[in-house]
């Protein structure tokens, strides 16, 4: 069972990590956790003798043997050989809570997924360091991006620890971050055409908001009047904007309209 590196693979082997991991989740008897990446099945093992009502998938069917093994230990574990991305969204729908070491190629449209397409009230995420500081980032620096929105806008995010490559085999480039996301309860969620939007004026992040999405030179002067009564300086850029003020704005846009704040 060895890495493979067009699947993104590195293996974390050190136990204590997934002691840890295992006490992020809080697992609960009435908990379905979803396992993304099971891998060797390590991690899997110790989230099943802590009481899991688990579900693995894993892309790589040369990784099934040791899940046949804990499928026949375990009556409460089950797992597919499929690709997490390929999943229906009915059979996600009674997932509450997700955990997985991320391939770093493949991080966000798995956010997406998630975030799209389930109700899960905790994640907890083994992430590339770069990715992991844009999902931590705060309006204004360097890594401050358009995930960083789509993440904050769905969950609290609570920075685990610091992973060191070398406890992972073979050693990937950069070390890892644990982070634990928990769902947020409140009606601030961005929807898909929302955050499309908000793709759209991070790719211009640097530039005045007043020029940063589609407008003719008519209804300039509306914008600017729209802005103002958001409290959003026209002037001020993209980058520089609160999750919260990026909500307003994106929703003054869809609806072509400013909401009161």
């Amino acid at each position: 069972m060895s890495p493979k590196k067009y699947y993104g693979q590195h293996f974390l082997y050190q136990p204590y990590f997934f002691e840890t991991i295992a006490k992020a989740l809080e697992i609960q008897p009435e908990d379905r956790i979803l396992e993304i990446g099971t891998g060797p099945a390590r991690l899997t093992e110790t989230l099943l003798k802590a009481g899991a009502k688990l579900h693995g998938v894993e892309i790589d069917r040369e990784m099934e043997e040791p899940l046949s093994r804990l499928q026949s230990q375990y009556p409460n574990f089950t797992y597919a050989i499929q690709d997490f991305l390929t999943l229906s969204k009915d059979s996600l729908c009674e997932i509450n809570k997700i955990v997985g070491n991320l391939p770093y190629h493949l991080t966000i449209p798995i956010l997406e997924k998630v975030i799209f397409e389930m109700d899960v009230n905790r994640a907890v995420f083994l992430l590339a360091e770069a990715t992991a500081l844009r999902f931590l980032a705060k309006e204004g620096s360097r890594e401050y991006s358009s995930i960083t929105v789509m993440v904050q806008s769905y969950f609290t995010i609570h920075k685990l620890l610091r992973i060191d490559r070398k406890s992972f085999f073979p050693p990937p480039k950069i070390d890892s971050i644990l982070v634990k996301l928990d769902k947020r309860r409140s009606n601030e969620i961005l929807t898909p055409n929302e955050f499309q939007l908000i793709k759209h004026l991070f790719s211009q992040r640097r530039k005045m908001i007043i020029n940063s999405f589609p407008i003719d030179s008519g209804s300039k002067e509306k914008w600017t009047l729209k802005l103002e009564k958001l409290s959003i300086n026209p002037q001020e850029r993209i980058e520089n904007l609160s999750v919260k003020t990026l909500h307003h704005l994106v929703r003054a846009m869809v609806n072509n309209e400013p909401d009161p704040m």
